[in-house]
């Protein structure tokens, strides 16, 4: 059982991390049932009671025009960072960007959607967070964007894009499967029943299996590890050279691609796992670390206040 936690995590050897996957030799039949037990647990008590759109608020007694995110536990003395779903963080630095007032309420109960995060405003739910901003963006009527012309919001959609359907499995490829059972250590305290209840060896096994198939699918988990760092470090070489010495990626003032940046770039950065784009970040291309920590400090100058709050 110990050659769980261990198979393949300090390699990128993909053809023998799928031979794993494959030939592992130990009785698959007993993991896989014991996964789908807790598995089909967890889905049973993510979505008993709450599969109505018109379901019960959360905060009943809300406050006009104030927006309550919702979203899971983080660890931020482990994680390096306030949390680490990078779409919470993507939808708390837009608010913050807006001067908008909003409360973080931790929950393990998911969006109708079965997201996280998710809002109510004004007694309605919203979720996915790109929805959540074109919500927000039309409520609260932001102009964050409205001096960018037709050509800067193309660029800025298509960094958009980048970060959130290609840069974000790079590093979540790492996170979920080569270094699952140093990230498992940082949110296992987090993991609801049944499944907490498990060896950690059994609930790293079934993490790495299921995301080492999730991302073969997507694509990046076909590559050699060369290959992988070549993905990586291409994309964080166009976001350098776009940025060249601006104080924000579409000039001097903040825009609502930062928030997108902010929340992906601080999940290589500040999470303190071996990622490649770590060493891409601080050897080769250190204007994209100084405009990361430039956001944080700008929006987030609480950061390590909250850090002593939630320890």
């Amino acid at each position: 059982m110990d050659g769980l936690a261990d198979s393949a995590t300090n390699s990128m050897d993909l053809e023998a991390a799928w031979r794993w996957c494959k030939d592992i030799e130990i009785d698959t039949r007993v993991l896989v049932g014991l996964g789908a037990m807790a598995g089909g647990l967890v889905v049973w008590r993510a979505v008993k009671g709450r599969t109505s759109a018109e379901r019960p608020l959360l905060t009943k007694n809300y406050e006009h025009n104030k927006v309550y995110v919702y979203s899971f536990p983080g660890n931020p003395k482990k994680c390096g960072v306030v949390h680490f779903s990078p779409f919470t963080l993507k939808v708390e630095t837009w608010l913050r960007m807006n001067n908008i007032k909003y409360e973080l309420i931790v929950t393990q109960q998911m969006s109708t959607k079965k997201q996280w995060p998710w809002i109510e405003l004004n007694g309605k739910e919203y979720s996915d967070s790109n929805f959540i901003i074109k919500k927000l963006a039309d409520h609260f009527h932001s102009d964050i964007d409205g001096k960018l012309t037709s050509e800067q919001l193309a660029v800025s959609f298509a960094f958009k894009e980048m970060m959130e359907v290609s840069f974000a499995f790079t590093y979540a490829f790492y996170r979920y499967y080569v270094a699952a059972d140093v990230f498992w250590s940082m949110f296992s305290h987090i993991v609801p029943a049944p499944m907490s209840y498990l060896p950690a060896c059994i609930n790293i096994y079934m993490m790495k299996k299921y995301a080492f198939k999730t991302f073969w699918m997507a694509g990046i988990a076909r590559h050699s590890k060369d290959e992988y760092r070549m993905i990586v470090s291409d994309q964080i070489h166009a976001i350098s050279n776009f940025l060249g010495t601006k104080k924000f990626l579409m000039g001097d003032n903040p825009t609502s691609v930062d928030a997108w940046m902010f929340c992906h770039l601080s999940q290589v950065v500040y999470v303190p796992l071996d990622h490649p784009h770590r060493e891409i970040i601080s050897k080769e291309c250190p204007n994209v670390q100084e405009y990361t920590n430039r956001v944080r400090d700008t929006f987030w100058p609480d950061w390590n206040t909250l850090f002593t709050k939630a320890n």
